[in-house]
Order: C-alpha cells, then sequence, then structure tokens
C-alpha cells in the first residue's frame, strides 16, 4: 500500500522541467518553420517593427525632451504625460530657458506631428536642420508625421481586429444557439458585407458622408 502510494504521488506532483521542455520545444519547431518560410520571418520582423514605432513613438520623434530636469522639477517623458508646467512648451523654446542644474535628453527627432517649425514648407532632407524627411507643405517635419501616423495606423488596425473578433465571436454563439431561420439570415448578412472589399466599402462611406466619424469608419 505504501509502494502504490508513492507511485500516485509521483504521477500526481507536477514536473515543471517537462512543461518547459514542452514549451521550449513548440517555440524552436515555430522559429524551425519561419527559417523555412523567410518571407514569414519577413513579415514577421517588419509587424514588431511596426509595433516598436507604434509604442515608443516619443523616443523617435517628439517636441519635448525625453527627460527633463526644469525649475527644480523632474520631467520623464513630458511628451507622453503632458505636464501642465511645460503647457505650450517645445524643444526649441526650452533650450534657452536651461540654466544651472537644469539638462535635457532629447528625442531622435526634436519635433513633434503637429509642430511647425521655422524652416518652412517644403524643406529637404537635411540631418543638420534636424529633419530627416524634410517638411511638408505647412512647414511639419515629415518624419515625426510618419512615425506618429504609423501608431494611429497600428492602434486602428489593432482595434478593428478586435471588434472583428468579438463581433464575430458574438454572432457566431447567437446563431449556434437559435439555429433555424437565425443562424440562416446572420449567415448570409456576414456573406454579404464581406462579399465588399474593404477598401471599396471604406470609400462608399465617404462619398455618402463627406465628414465621417471615427466611429462609423471602424464600423465600416
Amino acid at each position: 500500500a505504501a509502494r502504490e502510494a508513492r507511485v500516485v504521488s509521483d504521477l500526481d506532483t507536477p514536473r515543471p522541467s517537462i512543461y518547459l521542455a514542452q514549451r521550449e520545444s513548440s517555440i524552436r519547431r515555430a522559429l524551425a518553420e519561419l527559417r523555412k518560410r523567410p518571407s514569414a520571418f519577413v513579415a514577421l520582423v517588419f509587424l514588431a517593427s511596426l509595433l516598436f514605432v507604434a509604442i515608443f513613438a516619443e523616443v523617435l520623434a517628439s517636441d519635448l525632451p525625453l527627460l527633463l530636469r526644469y525649475q527644480g522639477t523632474t520631467f520623464v517623458m513630458p511628451a507622453a504625460t503632458h505636464p501642465p508646467e511645460l503647457a505650450g512648451e517645445t524643444n526649441a523654446s526650452l533650450a534657452p530657458k536651461l540654466g544651472a542644474g537644469d539638462f535635457a535628453i532629447y528625442p531622435l527627432v526634436r519635433f513633434g506631428p503637429a509642430e511647425r517649425t521655422r524652416d518652412g514648407a517644403f524643406t529637404g532632407p537635411s540631418f543638420s536642420r534636424g529633419h530627416p524627411l524634410g517638411t511638408d507643405a505647412e512647414g511639419r517635419d515629415a518624419f515625426a508625421r510618419a512615425i506618429y501616423g504609423t501608431r494611429t495606423t497600428v492602434t486602428l488596425a489593432l482595434a478593428c481586429a478586435l471588434a472583428f473578433v468579438a463581433l464575430g465571436t458574438l454572432l457566431g454563439a447567437v446563431g449556434g444557439f437559435f439555429g433555424g431561420t437565425i443562424d440562416s439570415l446572420l449567415t448570409r448578412l456576414i456573406e454579404t458585407l464581406t462579399a465588399f472589399p474593404p477598401l471599396v466599402l471604406v470609400l462608399a462611406v465617404q462619398a455618402i458622408l463627406p465628414k465621417p466619424t471615427l466611429t462609423i469608419m471602424l464600423v465600416a
């Protein structure tokens, strides 16, 4: 009886090493599949780069420093936290105001996406002026606008994907629960909507509504 109890206890005892080995083998299999398909690996790197740019946009381009010591107060990532003490300030306006004991660590590009620079419109790419991609028609830094445009695009894409999964799960659950006519109607409705290319549907909404709201565009 004691031997049987030991056998049962050994079987019931969790073995983290086995689970860890299985997890590592799954990761290795996934990496091996990526190595077999270079295009998939390139796509993964590209998506990871977009996520990095979207998350760390303030590090790449911002109209405020990454770290600022100003008038006895330390500000960490003020471009993201928006402290009221720095309302209306930019990197250009803060630089001459830094006194003894003050310091600033600046981002890669010292301009925000909506900031109109003094260099004028359609300035060519110039690293000396701090515009790697030049400026647009309103004198805004093109690099900063591309960075924050990437954040907007990635955020909108993730929101649309999550909304699509949630709505699809809800409609599928309703159709599967009731079945019959309701299931058929939901199926035909989804097939009708998915038959239209998303770009054509968005253009149609914009043609019908000259100034569509963000909610309408998300639904479209």
